[in-house]
């Protein structure tokens, strides 16, 4: 998520970058691949979500109200103090985007969707980084 933000803020959407800074030709990139082909799924997922965080042209304050609603919706056994937290951010993202976009624009609730999507990606890395370290074990 940083990462998109990282180059949605520079305003720049590059479908050739990509998060190892390698490039897609190369016979190093083949390699990765063909032997690690979850980073360039990963790939793919973020620069979409990348583009669609672009058509929302969110400031500074949405996006640090994004990230902070990222933080306090991972737990699965949340205290209640998070969860009043959480609450009060849903409410202020609302609030500040009705505000500044108008009572009937959908961007809060398309954007506030996204969130499940977010923690998926987040639940892949985390799987797809545990299979890597242990294959990597056993191969040293």
């Amino acid at each position: 998520m940083c990462l998109c933000i990282q180059s949605l803020r520079s305003g720049i959407v590059n479908s050739n970058w990509n998060y190892l800074n390698i490039s897609f030709n190369s016979s190093h990139s083949q390699y990765l691949q063909d032997r690690y082909p979850f980073f360039f799924e990963l790939n793919r997922l973020t620069y979409s979500f990348e583009k669609e965080l672009q058509i929302f042209e969110l400031d500074d304050k949405e996006i640090a109200l994004m990230l902070a609603l990222l933080i306090t919706s991972i737990g699965n056994n949340k205290s209640k103090e998070i969860e009043y937290l959480e609450e009060e951010l849903f409410t202020i993202l609302y609030d500040y985007m009705a505000v500044k976009r108008g009572m009937n624009n959908k961007d809060y609730f398309i954007l506030t969707i996204q969130i499940p999507f977010l923690h998926r990606i987040n639940n892949l890395i985390l799987t797809n980084i545990s299979n890597l370290k242990c294959s990597l074990t056993y191969q040293l």
